[in-house]
């Protein structure tokens, strides 16, 4: 056979490799956009995909031994894939009507439903899938098994460079019906390459690949079960990986891309390395030894889950990367966890193959190219549906290490009989048993820490502990699409935490977002009945909602984990779901379920996690926003959550202007210094403020508002950082996120990778907006004096320093007799680092009353200004700082903090005689305070300095 045929089928394999790869990405988010997120309908689409794949191989395994036109039939699959890519979109509009009708009154999955999703990915993609599974058959069946290895590493290569592709690249600069037209481009230019092949030398391959088969050929049963377990453990394995990379390394699209090429790409070198000589038994013992390998190689990767967050965090750190060397760097980091294995496993078909078919035998090729795809697809559905959510990852790598020792035992009855195999497994057995034995546990505050947020090293102390605060993990559960873990400080805070980042809290800072997430939209529609809440996480919105007098409160969460971390949070969700008849709690996707509901409702909040974990982009779409607004009953309020650290102003416009494109009547609130709340509808936002200040007086309503810094109607109203006029002119002639363009995955991607942060224009926040809510509730006045303070009070630390200083500053200037005025001014300066005027407004409070807090003010104020009048080689003057303390030590006595305060001025002052009377009798009650033991350091250290 002429080598240049050779090439032209390897180089047709690796375009379509390349092309595959695309459809898979691209019918992937497709169909996840339309069936969910759920894991019924991601195995559907699993299942339709590779089971085409095994069943093409085993339809076309008679074409590739016997037919004379291999080259023309497998350019036919070609321009039949680009067929249906050409078509893909009438096709999927069809089969969206149908799966709406399917779903039709259904709110959570059921087994009748996942059956008829599993009908329609395969109406939809078992045809392609099926043509392209006879792709590889038919070219190994023309140039023979003893050049499948490199036929098999091209289409591999092409793989690898398909994933990258579009995980990168295609589908965030050209769309999903680009980036699929282009696929087809590939199989048309493959199609071509073919042909021509065909024209010029069909004729000679044909004579050589039907010429007699040489070498020793073995059993070909044992070898198909082998390459079944081989490929029903590989993709076990992957599975189990993904997971745990997916903690470690972060779970946003970019790093799922990595993931699946670092994968493929083992399996690359590994067909690449296979020589030409080998056939036969020698092949097929090779096989054995590749698999045995495999499973140690991945049982002594499982130790790298506590290595591999302290190494990224460390490398993450360590310099200023660009973003695509630092996913190179992620790419390696994958490796050191997948490759070893993984390139065993790209030998694992061409042996088998050289095994059974040592020269042509296109149709036991096929057949070994359906087992082993069957095998991927069993392991995959078992790993994803069984294995992780009833074992955990770490007993699913286990496993699927162990499916690799009965691949190779399975192959091993191909050349050896049972005697000879038992014989032979004693080692490996052995060695395996000891592995076992000293394998680590996890432990699960490491795997959970988020090593991928974290933007700097953690210190370590003398003991080699990090230096952070002392938790501990009190909820661990891994689910079919999540890893959750709740965990809890010295401090008893709790966290939860999905794929190690924190999505809900008991912290105040949190408290205040996850209560005014509710409480927000439903004062200012106060006549909602019906209310949806999208995801659950501590349960404290949904707890909100129902402190409303609402009808009925649904809330759809995806994770069944985070339903049954609920009670660790009963502190802040109040138990509703014990007791609360109006609360339902539906586990499934959230599109699916308003695809599927017949209810509508008069406020939806939305609370997903953040657009950069992949997945959750769809649920900031205007595609979702459509359906949620269709779900709205007249007049309703969509409430969407929406975050600006880890993001920039390209892509917090871009979801602005998505969310007006369903919402044309919007506006947004911000609830924390991070965290906005949009508020949309499809009429003007005019509230009932009457009604609204009776929602606000209902006891429990009351008592969360209080507690999130909300004391009066006008403080709420006063959140609204943009009018619906500043809403429309800053996201003014920006893109629009949607199911087909779905940039908004790739950008915030780049945004949280370069830990940017919105900075919002300081003029949109000022009362004097004639459209803003304030305004409206106003009537177009100037607040008064009282109402500026009860806003300056609650949002403190909260809210834009700019906007709570202007209001402070007014208050304290119309109220001078007031003490909390003139306090909340200081306070208001201080968070400005404008000290000094800080310091006047602390003692015009501390003349007015000599309170704890007034006295705790002048003590910060006088400590902050100290420094700055400093005389030249002199100490600072803290007297008025330690007067203020000495005060709060007759006030409150007993207060360590007071005396510990008191030290620190006495330091700051060269007083070191009184710091160490202090000290010294405070440690005589508290011997062994942390703090008063950092202080007596930093006393030593200064007598030190003084004697040298």
């Amino acid at each position: 056979m002429p080598s240049w045929i050779r090439a032209a089928a390897g180089f047709c394999l690796l375009l379509s490799g390349a092309a595959g790869l695309v459809y898979e990405v691209v019918w992937e988010r497709y169909l996840r956009s339309l069936m969910g997120n759920t894991t019924g309908a991601v195995t559907a689409v699993l299942a339709a995909f590779m089971g085409g794949i095994a069943l093409g191989g085993w339809l076309f395994a008679g074409a590739a031994q016997r037919s004379p036109r291999r080259l023309r039939l497998y350019a036919w699959l070609e321009l039949g894939c680009t067929l249906h890519a050409l078509a893909f979109p009438a096709l999927l509009s069809a089969v969206g009507a149908f799966h709406a009708w399917a779903i039709a009154g259904a709110e959570e999955t059921s087994l009748g439903l996942e059956l008829a999703r599993l009908a329609l990915a395969c109406g939809l993609l078992l045809p392609p899938a099926v043509l392209m599974g006879g792709t590889v058959p038919l070219l190994a069946g023309e140039v023979g098994a003893t050049h499948l290895p490199a036929l098999y590493a091209a289409n591999s290569l092409g793989a690898v460079a398909g994933c990258l592709a579009a995980g990168f690249w295609l589908i965030e600069w050209l769309g999903l019906r680009a980036s699929l037209n282009l696929a087809a481009c590939l199989n048309v230019l493959a199609a071509l390459i073919a042909l021509m092949a065909a024209r010029l030398g069909e004729g000679g391959a044909l004579c050589r690949a039907n010429g007699p088969e040489a070498g020793e050929v073995v059993a070909e049963r044992p070898i198909l079960a082998g390459a079944f377990l081989s490929g029903a453990a590989s993709m076990t394995l992957e599975v189990g990986w993904t997971r745990l990379l997916a903690m470690l390394l972060g779970s946003s699209v970019h790093s799922f891309a990595l993931m699946l090429a670092c994968f493929i790409s083992g399996i690359t070198a590994g067909a690449w390395s296979i020589g030409p000589g080998v056939a036969g038994r020698v092949a097929a013992m090779g096989f054995v030894r590749g698999q045995v390998l495999a499973a140690f190689l991945a049982l002594l990767a499982l130790p790298l889950a506590h290595g591999l967050p302290t190494a990224f965090v460390h490398i993450k750190t360590s310099a200023s990367w660009s973003f695509g060397a630092f996913q190179a760097v992620q790419f390696v980091l994958s490796g050191l966890m997948m490759l070893p294995a993984a390139f065993f496993f790209g030998r694992t078909f061409p042996l088998a193959a050289r095994a059974i078919a040592p020269e042509s035998g296109g149709a036991a090729v096929g057949r070994l190219y359906a087992a082993n795809t069957a095998g991927t697809l069993a392991g995959a559905v078992l790993a994803g549906v069984v294995l992780v959510p009833g074992l955990g990852v770490r007993l699913t790598l286990i496993l699927g290490a162990l499916g690799c020792l009965a691949a190779a035992a399975f192959a091993a009855l191909s050349a050896m009989t049972v005697r000879e195999l038992a014989l032979g497994m004693r080692a490996p057995a052995a060695a395996l048993a000891v592995l076992f034995a000293v394998l680590p546990s996890w432990n699960p505050m490491i795997l959970t820490q988020g090593a991928f947020r974290l933007r700097r090293a953690p210190v370590s102390e003398p003991s080699g502990e990090p230096s952070k605060p002392r938790r501990q993990v009190v909820f661990f559960r891994e689910d079919a699409t999540t890893t959750v873990s709740v965990e809890e400080f010295g401090t008893g805070a709790r966290t939860l935490r999905v794929n190690g980042k924190a999505d809900a809290s008991t912290r105040e800072e949190d408290m205040r977002t996850q209560l005014l997430l509710a409480h927000a939209p439903l004062v200012l529609h106060p006549h909602a009945r019906d209310v949806l809440v999208i995801g659950l996480g501590s349960g404290t919105t949904m707890a909100a909602a129902l402190a409303h007098p609402i009808r009925r409160a649904d809330c759809v969460e995806l994770s069944p984990a985070v339903r049954e971390a609920l009670p660790l949070f009963e502190s802040i969700n109040r138990g509703f779901w014990k007791s609360d008849g109006r609360a339902r709690i539906l586990v499934n996707d959230a599109r699916t379920f308003l695809l599927g509901t017949p209810n509508r409702y008069d406020c939806i909040v939305s609370e997903p996690s953040n657009p950069w974990v992949a997945g959750v982009a769809s649920l900031f779409s205007q595609e979702f926003f459509e359906l949620c607004r269709d779900r709205l009953n007249p007049g309703g309020v969509m409430a969407q959550w929406l975050h600006t650290y880890e993001f920039d102003e390209q892509v917090f416009k871009i979801l602005l202007q998505t969310f007006r494109s369903a919402f044309p009547h919007a506006v947004a609130l911000r609830l924390e210094t991070n965290d906005i709340q949009l508020l949309g509808s499809t009429r003007p936002i005019r509230p009932d403020f009457a009604a609204a200040r009776a929602r606000m007086g209902l006891p429990a309503v009351a008592s969360d508002l209080r507690r999130a810094g909300v004391n009066d109607l006008f403080s709420l109203a006063a959140l609204a950082c943009f009018s619906e006029t500043g809403l429309a002119e800053y996201s003014a002639g920006q893109a629009v996120h949607t199911d087909d363009f779905p940039i908004v995955d790739f950008l915030a991607s780049r945004a949280f990778f370069a830990s940017a942060s919105v900075a919002l224009p300081d003029a949109r926040y000022r009362f004097g907006a004639t459209d803003s809510l304030a305004a409206q509730l106003l009537g177009g006045k100037r607040p008064d004096a009282r109402q500026l303070l009860a806003f300056a009070r609650g949002n403190l630390r909260r809210y834009s320093r700019e906007a709570v200083l202007d209001a402070a500053l007014e208050a304290a200037a119309a109220l001078p007799a007031d003490v909390d005025a003139q306090r909340t001014a200081a306070d208001a300066l201080l968070e400005m680092d404008e000290r000094i005027a800080a310091l006047e407004h602390a003692r015009a409070a501390a003349k007015l009353r000599a309170g704890p807090r007034e006295l705790e003010m002048l003590y910060r104020c006088a400590m902050g200004v100290a420094p700055l009048r400093q005389p030249f080689f002199e100490p600072p003057d803290v007297s008025e700082a330690i007067a203020a303390k000495l005060q709060l030590r007759v006030l409150e006595p007993a207060q360590v903090p007071h005396r510990l305060d008191l030290v620190r001025a006495y330091l700051l002052g060269a007083r070191w005689p009184e710091a160490e009377r202090e000290l010294q009798s405070l440690l005589v009650v508290e011997p062994s305070h942390p703090a008063a033991l950092e202080l007596l350091a930093r006393l030593r250290e200064q007598e030190r300095r003084r004697v040298e």
